[in-house]
């Protein structure tokens, strides 16, 4: 049954594949961001 779901719904599958992969990058990013503010701030 799971099967059949993901062969006949591919796009929700895919939808939520993407969405998990931009929440990484953007949790990615903003983690780069507040070390970079950190570092910046710590130096001066």
């Amino acid at each position: 049954m799971q099967k059949r779901n993901s062969i006949l719904y591919p796009s929700i599958h895919l939808q939520q594949q993407r969405l998990f992969m931009n929440s990484i990058v953007y949790i990615v990013g903003l983690v780069v961001i507040v070390i970079a503010a950190l570092s910046f701030f710590g130096l001066r």
